[in-house]
């Protein structure tokens, strides 16, 4: 879906001063920061007359038309003071009169079906949120009653295109008939649990709203209960990311390495793949062999018509005109490095520099008129895991230290600089965010290092919990170690009961030392889409990452539920697909499903 649009309308000020409410504005501006926060144009609007909220709902009916034959979703969330008789809705403006009359309300209220005829040309969801009472006007004669019954046929029939429109969803803050609470503090209950639910990645907007619901009662005692009534068809999210579904898998023709990676050839998204004396291609599911070369070249990456190999204290580069060769080729240029047994090598995005890393630390080279040379070597660390250029001229390195290696590669004497970490740390791969200019490092034990290269603070967070992110792997693992039935049934339903009554003997019989088992992380890389982080985990699990608010939003299967560990993970910046490589030879390709954006 191409557009995301919002009205946020908060109603507190009215006259008189008993008639006023004290968190309509402040639930307003706060739901309005979380649907901006998810992609909306949100528009807020604070105490409107009856003529100013009109005029917002013709300018909101205005955009939505004009994305006729587009994809379009929209959201309208008030809060203040409203009339409910006989399932008939008015909002009331900030001019409205205190009492309320049927011809007040009929000149100066505002109905909810004028906030949904305003939407109903959009194709797509169109979320109506109502937190106001639903009790009706007190004090009414019976001929009131009748002119408000007359009043709200008229417009019910005038409005009927709109009582029919698809794809509607209006959630109430309360039943028919009650009050809603404006609760303690700044703002009331239901805002901030539908706060909470307008940020879930995981649930559709019916499930989010539920969820809301539920929440609400459990934490006004049941004197407060949400209602959803819905048209929506199908299963549209608030999420304004995409989601991932597995699209193939293909198994590799020649065994791996103990350094076998994944890495993209970008000019066409096939995923190189090097194994024992040969490199290998993979795109949409079909493998093919690519070069083949002396077993020695551990590491490999490909560029264009270009491929770099490394092996123990050698660098070789070899032009690859042909799609598919099967037999050595001529190096085009071949160098004695000081890299032994090396883990990766990686390329700048120009295609000047390379690193090859490894145990025994790092060798940097520089191609100059069209001939590659050694730039610089050196044994600090002693094991560097990852490399990442930032830009053509700088490259970060991680490895067994308590620091982060830069690289300054513009001058012909490279500068080096160290970013230190709060304590020594495996760090076993990095990824660049750009737009937060944050660096990202993942580590054994579930910890992700963020570093503000702006102001060097450094942040340390365990953020994933084992086994909340991969519960049936987690019992799949403990039932391969002969975990008994009755146990197993309550990890399943009772995950902390277990804890507490098996967890310290159950480690200690599967390995753990006494110690919950942690997610080993090895590594990390941007999306195509800019707002998310994917990091891998040893266990075969892929998670992905908000890097907006740094939070857990999802994971992949990457063979955790058969019992398949992960060997590397890449993302493609080409189509973005993520790929992820098994320890049984199989990679698997997770391709993005866009969000109603």
């Amino acid at each position: 879906m191409k557009h995301r649009i919002a009205l946020c309308i908060g109603v507190a000020a009215y006259q008189p001063a008993k008639a006023a409410l004290p968190n309509p504005v402040n639930d307003a501006k706060r739901i309005h920061a979380a649907l901006r926060s998810r992609g909306f144009d949100s528009t807020l609007l604070t105490d409107p007359t009856a003529a100013e909220l009109r005029a917002a709902l013709d300018a909101l009916r205005a955009r939505v038309d004009g994305y006729a034959g587009d994809r379009v979703f929209s959201v309208v969330h008030y809060a203040g003071h409203a009339v409910e008789i006989g399932g008939y809705g008015v909002l009331m403006p900030v001019d409205s009169v205190f009492p309320a009359t049927p011809l007040s309300l009929n000149c100066g209220g505002v109905s909810v079906l004028e906030v949904v005829d305003a939407l109903k040309a959009g194709r797509g969801p169109k979320v109506v949120t109502i937190d106001a009472c639903r009790d009706a006007a007190l004090g009414w004669n019976p001929q009131q009653m009748l002119d408000f019954t007359r009043i709200s046929t008229r417009e019910t029939q005038r409005l009927k295109r709109a009582a029919q429109a698809d794809d509607v969803v209006i959630a109430y803050s309360t039943s028919a008939g009650q009050p809603a609470y404006d609760g303690t503090g700044g703002n009331s209950t239901y805002c901030k649990k539908l706060e909470a639910a307008l940020l879930r990645h995981d649930a559709t907007i019916v499930e989010s709203l539920g969820q809301c619901g539920q929440e609400v009662i459990t934490e006004s005692h049941a004197q407060q209960r949400p209602w959803v009534y819905t048209s929506v068809s199908g299963r549209p999210g608030f999420s304004d990311l995409p989601v991932y579904a597995l699209a193939w898998s293909a198994a590799l023709h020649h065994p791996m390495l103990s350094s076998t990676r994944l890495q993209e050839r970008e000019m066409d998204a096939a995923v190189v793949v090097n194994g024992e004396g040969r490199l290998q291609l993979v795109r949409d599911g079909f493998v093919r062999r690519f070069v083949g070369h002396p077993k020695k070249y551990t590491v490999a990456t490909a560029r264009e018509d270009e491929v770099l190999l490394a092996g123990s204290n050698a660098f070789v580069s070899l032009q690859v005109s042909e799609p598919e060769r099967d037999s050595p080729l001529t190096p085009d240029a071949k160098l004695k490095i000081k890299c032994v047994d090396p883990f990766g090598i990686s390329q700048s995005p120009d295609g000047i520099h390379a690193v090859v890393y490894g145990h025994g630390g790092y060798s940097v080279m520089r191609r100059e008129h069209g001939r590659w040379r050694l730039l610089c070597s050196d044994s600090r660390p002693s094991d560097v895991y990852g490399a990442i250029f930032q830009s053509n001229e700088v490259l970060l390195l991680c490895g067994t230290s308590d620091s982060v290696c830069r690289l300054d590669l513009s001058a012909d004497k490279p500068l080096r600089t160290d970013i230190p970490l709060e304590s020594r740390q495996h760090v076993y791969d990095l990824a660049w965010v750009e737009h937060t200019k944050h660096l990202v490092g993942v580590c054994d034990g579930g910890v992700v290092i963020r570093i503000d290269t702006q102001t060097g603070k450094v942040e340390q967070r365990s953020m994933f919990e084992w086994p909340s992110v991969d519960v049936l792997g987690a019992y799949g693992r403990l039932r391969h170690h002969k975990l008994s039935a009755d146990d197993a049934n309550l990890f399943l339903s009772d995950p902390e009961r277990f804890e507490a009554q098996r967890g310290e003997s159950i480690w200690h019989e599967t390995g753990h030392g006494g110690r919950r088992p942690t997610y080993h992380l090895l590594c990390c890389s941007m999306t195509k889409d800019p707002r998310l982080l994917a990091i891998g985990a040893d266990q075969g699990l892929v998670f992905l990452v908000d890097v907006r608010t740094f939070e857990h939003v999802a994971t992949l299967d990457a063979g955790s539920g058969i019992g398949v560990g992960l060997r590397w993970m890449t993302c493609s910046q080409f189509d973005g697909a993520i790929h992820a490589l098994g320890n049984d030879g199989v990679i698997r390709c997770f391709e993005p499903i866009q969000p109603f954006v």
